[in-house]
């Protein structure tokens, strides 16, 4: 088992230090069925009860982050949220906040985890010597399937660091989204909140 990865122009790219970046090549995304069925394999539970418990976990996971903690899952890591919103002043100067949303899920690993990532290993892919497009239309919709599964909502903040991409680069993609009719805007024309049409 290796994760294959390839070289990538960094054209459009924040903070890039090099010509070219390096990022691993996603053959597929695996989902909740798969990863119940592998753990069927190993435990004297059924796939259906595996379902159950991870629909229930991601259910207790949002609920504990809508109160505002921070959740740890032993062997992954820690959950938390940050902040979008506008801070004003009163006549006082008393700080408030305006508009308040979540403007991002964080999840920070535990070293546990990247330890027993230590051992990867890697293998260039096998389309040796091609440069794609920061942004590709293959990378594009696997960042829009994952983002709006199930109708779920996401910021132009996800959807830029999901595919690594400047500020302006990825509105000029999102406007052309949405002028394609793949994606709306139900948030506002300065804090963009977008979901997948179904088109």
């Amino acid at each position: 088992m290796a994760i294959n990865y390839d070289f990538y122009s960094t054209k459009g790219l924040k903070g890039a230090k090099n010509d070219v970046h390096v990022r691993p090549i996603s053959g597929q995304t695996t989902q909740t069925d798969d990863l119940a069925r592998r753990i069927e394999k190993g435990t004297t539970a059924t796939s259906a009860d595996i379902k159950l418990v991870l629909t229930a976990l991601s259910s207790a996971v949002v609920n504990e982050l809508l109160s505002g903690n921070r959740v740890h899952i032993d062997g992954l890591g820690y959950f938390s949220i940050s902040i979008n919103g506008n801070i004003t002043r009163d006549k006082n100067g008393k700080l408030r906040l305006q508009d308040a949303s979540v403007k991002d899920v964080l999840f920070q690993p535990e070293r546990a985890l990247k330890a027993k990532l230590a051992d990867a290993r890697f293998t260039r892919s096998q389309h040796l010597g091609r440069k794609s497009k920061p942004a590709e239309e293959s990378r594009i919709e696997e960042a829009l399937q994952e983002l709006g599964r199930d109708g779920a909502v996401f910021s132009s903040a996800q959807f830029r660091e999901r595919l690594g991409l400047t500020a302006s680069t990825a509105n000029r993609i999102l406007h052309r989204l949405r002028e394609e009719g793949r994606v709306e805007n139900i948030g506002t024309r300065n804090s963009l909140m977008l979901r997948l049409t179904g088109e």
